[in-house]
């Protein structure tokens, strides 16, 4: 997984990802990283990640060019060792030949 761009908007700095999901577990251990390493730059904002085509990690701050690089550069290194999961669709088909269930297979756009 990698940042793919930044962009600020309004009182937040946005890394947008490569990923379409991302499991609550990594989430939680890319947060409390994140948010340790802010601490040692003086920054007491959090992070939180908001989905959407690609998921996006949220700086919930804009913070000087410098400490930005230094931000992005650790959230590329704790990326890194996740590899990109595509998004998983249930299909529920209705109807007696329906056959039950079905999972379809994640599609790129």
């Amino acid at each position: 997984m990698k940042v793919l761009g930044r962009e600020e908007v309004w009182i937040h700095t946005h890394f947008l990802t490569d990923a379409k999901t991302l499991e609550l577990s990594q989430r939680q251990r890319i947060r409390l990283e994140m948010e340790g390493f802010l601490r040692t730059l003086g920054i007491v904002f959090g992070v939180h990640f908001k989905e959407g085509e690609r998921i996006r990690v949220v700086l919930e701050c804009i913070p000087e060019r410098e400490k930005l690089e230094k931000i992005e550069q650790k959230l590329q290194e704790l990326l890194k060792e996740i590899k990109p999961k595509p998004k998983v669709v249930r299909i529920k088909v209705e109807g007696e030949d329906a056959g039950g269930d079905r999972e379809a297979r994640p599609v790129d756009s």
